[in-house]
């Protein structure tokens, strides 16, 4: 027996019992919760854009810097990872 949340009308996800047993649950998002989130992140990446834009700043000309700061945050090549950086 699998449950589901729903918003509205829409169930986004359901939760099923975990084939591994115990009192765990397996989430998963139905087809309209992947529309839902899809939806989102395209929304927020416009907001980001106009946003960004707004000062005078191509969106383009921010982010490959921004995604080099990302990389350097999550341990990319030649960077050291946050865990290793110590903190004030």
């Amino acid at each position: 027996m699998s449950r589901r949340w729903s918003a509205g009308s829409h169930n986004l996800s359901q939760a099923a019992p975990d084939p591994a047993g115990g009192n765990r649950r397996q989430i998963t998002l139905t087809d309209a919760g992947r529309a839902l989130v899809e939806h989102a992140g395209i929304d927020l990446i416009e907001h980001l854009t106009r946003l960004v834009e707004s000062v005078g700043v191509p969106f383009d000309a921010y982010l490959a810097p921004t995604q080099q700061l990302n990389a350097a945050l999550d341990g990319g090549a030649g960077t050291r990872s946050r865990a290793a950086t110590p903190t004030p």
